[in-house]
């Protein structure tokens, strides 16, 4: 605990510092787009380029207005404050749909830890860069577990949230048709994300908000430019995709495709692979203790499949590692999940040239196998009879 609170502590003079002294990149985004909002200003701008630049629904600067209403460096700290708040409750949720109806114990709390420790350089980074990676993270995961719990409609809330944030969160959708009460999950959905669309115009009027969202996603198309799917930063699918097929400085190219051809590509990989996913959540729909896998090979899926994954995107991949860690603690004889794990947290982290040649992305799809590989020795387990206590206090289902 007081290693956390100094971490906290550290983390609160830094941030501080740095928006007294300039306006932060990422977070300076956001609260400028909430100044903007505040005094009715254009918030889909090319001030600080296409790479600094608001994407995100009005909404969200609309949420902003409060800290853009703040002294800069107390905003900061406000919003770092917040993440850390929301992390904590993000991963508090994570272990409740990993220990399934298992009483509250402080092992669930170092396999958080050890999930947050695993992303540890996305997390620094989310940390100093002010990102809202937390912020629809938490909404994600909110949304994912009041579904399962049969809470529909304050599940498609947070989930239209989410979506409102990132777009990205759109592929956790389908999987509320595998909820107890599918119909109200989904048009909750809905009416909450018109309604989060709508909502600014109760600040600025009807004709600006309807400006706004006519706006945003031309915003988006013009600003989607070649060189950040190309960056080396950018260590999704699509990002690894257009640096071999397509013409970059790197020198690693293997075919010569435009952009385009690239981009379909990576679409149809998309669709396959969420074909691939959904099929494997159809066939364990029926298993409660398979959520937690679910929302892990979700948040997986979510950050390589993002088209622009950036490093703190991979923050998600928390989620995963806490589920499989659970996993080896619970069968600590598990070997192969075991040794998918340490490849995988030996890669995710790679650094420079290790990333030209896809390592984090070969880090997480590592993860994911290591995901699938838990859940089916569990299965293997559950299988045979046994009442032994497991390691974490935890029996095996029958």
């Amino acid at each position: 605990m007081i290693v956390l609170l100094l971490f906290m502590t550290y983390f609160v003079i830094r941030v501080g510092r740095q928006a007294y002294t300039k306006l932060p990149g990422d977070w300076g985004v956001y609260y400028s787009a909430g100044i903007a909002m505040r005094e009715r200003l254009p918030i889909y701008t090319l001030e600080r380029g296409p790479m600094l630049t608001f994407k995100n629904a009005p909404v969200v600067a609309l949420a902003a207005v409060p800290l853009g209403s703040l002294p800069r460096p107390v905003a900061r700290i406000a919003s770092l404050l917040i993440d850390f708040t929301l992390l904590t409750a993000l991963m508090y949720l994570v272990t409740r749909l990993i220990f399934f109806n298992a009483p509250p114990k402080w092992p669930h709390a170092w396999v958080a830890l050890a999930g947050c420790l695993l992303v540890y350089p996305f997390l620094l980074l989310q940390l100093s860069a002010g990102q809202t990676t937390v912020l629809f993270l938490a909404c994600t995961v909110a949304g994912f577990y009041l579904a399962v719990r049969n809470h529909p409609t304050t599940a498609g809330l947070a989930l239209a949230l989410a979506i409102c944030l990132k777009l990205v969160p759109l592929c956790f959708v389908p999987y509320l048709l595998f909820t107890p009460r599918p119909v109200r999950a989904i048009a909750s959905t809905i009416l909450c994300s018109a309604g989060l669309l709508l909502l600014p115009a109760l600040w600025i009027g009807w004709q600006a908000n309807a400006a706004l969202l006519a706006q945003w996603p031309v915003h988006l198309r013009e600003t989607n430019i070649p060189a950040q799917v190309w960056r080396l930063q950018n260590q999704g699918v699509l990002g690894q995709l257009a640096r071999r097929l397509s013409i970059t400085d790197y020198g690693i190219n293997v075919a010569s495709w435009d952009l385009a051809s690239v981009r379909s590509l990576w679409l149809t990989l998309s669709v396959i692979f969420a074909g691939l996913l959904y099929a494997f959540v159809w066939r364990t729909r029926r298993d409660p203790h398979a959520r937690a896998t679910h929302l892990a090979l979700l948040m997986t899926f979510m950050t390589i499949f993002n088209p622009l994954a950036w490093r703190y995107n991979f923050l998600a991949l928390a989620i995963p590692y806490a589920v499989v860690v659970a996993s080896i603690l619970r069968r600590p004889h598990d070997r192969l999940t075991l040794i998918l794990a340490v490849g995988s947290a030996l890669f995710t982290p790679a650094n420079y040239d290790a990333q030209i040649y896809g390592a984090r992305l070969t880090g997480a799809v590592l993860l994911t196998a290591a995901v699938v590989s838990a859940y089916v020795n569990r299965e293997n387990d559950s299988r045979r009879p046994s009442n032994e206590p497991g390691v974490l206090g935890t029996t095996v289902s029958q």
